[in-house]
């Protein structure tokens, strides 16, 4: 699929199955017009010219390594309605700048965000218990973050590599 520019997903489609646009490096939109639930895992893998996505309020699940590697990614909005992202799944977005989480998410899992060499803000929206192992890991350009009430297990090497990380601040309970 290299000569794939855009995409748009019917309403009728509530999964992207697995690798389905995996390396499809000319890929710059996508554009959802029905219900997507789950998108699996590498779903978008190395579609390295994507830059701005925005995921429907339907979808409740990103699998793991998702959109790794799609390394002009700035823009991304999550759906209010996401319950889970997977490990690795935006990891190499180097390029994506900021990131909300919704509050239905209370895990970051294992290296969600590592090597997203730009990311400069991060905002918990919700209830996170877990900041997974290296989680932000060479987000270099992150420079301050507040951890929510809710967390009360931070993972090794979370925070590894984040050279301009000036400012944590910890709940009074942690």
């Amino acid at each position: 699929c290299s000569k794939l520019e855009s995409i748009i997903i019917p309403e009728n489609v509530t999964i992207i199955k697995k690798c389905l646009f995996l390396s499809c490096t000319n890929l710059v939109s996508i554009t959802f017009e029905g219900n997507i639930t789950f998108i699996d895992d590498s779903a978008f893998n190395n579609c390295t010219k994507l830059e701005s996505i925005s995921l429907p309020y339907s979808l409740q699940a990103i699998g793991e390594r998702t959109f790794l590697m799609c390394s002009n990614l700035r823009n991304l909005s999550l759906s209010d309605n996401l319950i889970s992202i997977g490990r690795n799944a935006f990891e190499r977005c180097s390029n994506l700048v900021s990131i909300a989480i919704p509050e239905k998410i209370t895990e970051i899992k294992m290296q969600v965000f590592e090597n997203c060499y730009e990311l400069q803000s991060v905002e918990f929206r919700g209830n996170i218990l877990s900041l997974g192992f290296q989680a932000f890991k060479y987000c270099f350009n992150l420079r301050s973050l507040e951890i929510p009430d809710t967390v009360t297990n931070i993972r090794g090497s979370c925070f590894m590599g984040c050279n301009k990380l000036y400012s944590i601040v910890f709940p009074k309970n942690f």
